[in-house]
C-alpha cells in the first residue's frame, strides 16, 4: 500500500472503545440502524498555529494533538475525535455520525486505495490551521518527495475542497491569510517580535480568583 496508516495509541484506542461500548449500552433498548460499510483507518491529527505558518515553517510547526478514530456504536458509523491531555492520557472530545456518502470518507477510501499513488510512500495524517482549515488530509511523504495535501474543509478559496496540493501550493494562500488576520497586532510589520509578544502576553486572572480577594478583604479584620 503506498499510503500507510500509522497505529493508534493504545490509550486512545482503550479511550474509543469505552465512549462506544457506553453509548452502546445507553441505547441498547432502541431501534438499532444497519450497520455501515467497513469504516476507514484511524489516523493522527496535527495542530498547526496561525504564527508558524506566517513564519514559513509549514509543516514543521505542526504538533500532534491525537487521533481521527472510527467506530461502531449503537448500530452506526461514528467518527470520534479523541485528544491528547497529555503524553499518556486521552479524552474523547467530538463524535459525530459517519455516513456512508459523507465527503471525508470518500476521500479517505481513494486515497486509501493501492491504485491512488503507485511509486510514491506516505503516511496518513490530518491536519486543521484554525481558523484557515478546519481539516485537511496530509500525507506525509515517506520518500523523499513533497508531502501532499488534500483540503476537505477549509475557508480559503485557493484550496478548494478535494483537489491534492503540493506544500508550495498550500502554504502561499496560508500565509497570506494568515498574516490579514494578524493585522491587528503589526504582523505585517514585523512577525518574530509579533510572535514573542504574543507568548508573553499574560493569561488574565479569572473571576474567580478576584472574586475570592474580594471575599477575603471584606472579612479581614482591623484591630
Amino acid at each position: 500500500m503506498s499510503v500507510r496508516t500509522r497505529t493508534i495509541a493504545k490509550e486512545a484506542l482503550r479511550v474509543g472503545h469505552h465512549w462506544s461500548q457506553t453509548r452502546k449500552a445507553r441505547y441498547r433498548r432502541g431501534r438499532r440502524r444497519n450497520a455501515a460499510s467497513k469504516l476507514p483507518a484511524s489516523y493522527p491529527a496535527y495542530y498547526l498555529g496561525l504564527i508558524p505558518v506566517v513564519l514559513g515553517e509549514r509543516s514543521a510547526g505542526a504538533v500532534l494533538v491525537g487521533w481521527r478514530h472510527f467506530v461502531q456504536s449503537a448500530g452506526e458509523a461514528i467518527q470520534l475525535t479523541i485528544e491528547a491531555v497529555s503524553d499518556r492520557m486521552f479524552r474523547v472530545t467530538k463524535y459525530r455520525r459517519f455516513r456512508d456518502d459523507e465527503f471525508e470518507r470518500g476521500l479517505l477510501q481513494q486515497h486509501l486505495s493501492p491504485d491512488k499513488h503507485k511509486g510514491r510512500s506516505f503516511e496518513l495524517r490530518a491536519l486543521s490551521v484554525p481558523p484557515l482549515v478546519n481539516l485537511a488530509i496530509w500525507l506525509k511523504a515517506e520518500d523523499g518527495g513533497p508531502d501532499l495535501y488534500i483540503p476537505v474543509d477549509s475557508c480559503v478559496i485557493e484550496l478548494k475542497a478535494g483537489e491534492i496540493h503540493n506544500p508550495d501550493e498550500f502554504f502561499p494562500p496560508l500565509v497570506e491569510s494568515g498574516r490579514r488576520l494578524l493585522e491587528p497586532f503589526g504582523a505585517r510589520k514585523n512577525v518574530p517580535e509579533v510572535a514573542a509578544n504574543l507568548n508573553r502576553t499574560p493569561k488574565p486572572r479569572s473571576k474567580r480568583s478576584r472574586s475570592r480577594r474580594a471575599k477575603h478583604v471584606r472579612t479581614h479584620r482591623t484591630s
